[in-house]
């Protein structure tokens, strides 16, 4: 079996599908309290159901708390994007 992060995201999606074409795969999400979170998890949860197959074991997910490495305004907690041309040194989420 092969563990997947799945974020989500167009790249996790893509990889656990090419993974679980070869071998079975338990997919798992990792939760670092953000803002975005909530809409991770519906997208994880609606691609599940879509590739749904015996190869692939139910989502695992663990809680990894960030939020305290950000100030409360800090805009992964707030929930407000930087523009696009906010300098690479404001989006960067440490940890």
């Amino acid at each position: 079996m092969t563990a997947v992060l799945l974020s989500g995201g167009l790249d996790s999606a893509v990889l656990l599908a090419e993974e679980a074409a070869a071998r079975s795969v338990q997919p798992i999400y990792v939760s670092a309290g953000l803002a975005w979170e909530a809409a991770e998890r519906a997208s994880v949860d609606t691609f599940l159901k879509a590739v749904a197959r015996p190869g692939i074991a139910p989502l695992a997910a663990v809680a990894v708390d960030m939020r305290d490495l950000y100030p409360g305004s800090h805009w992964a907690i707030e929930g407000r994007p930087p523009a696009y041309h906010t300098p690479d040194e404001d989006v960067y989420l440490p940890g």
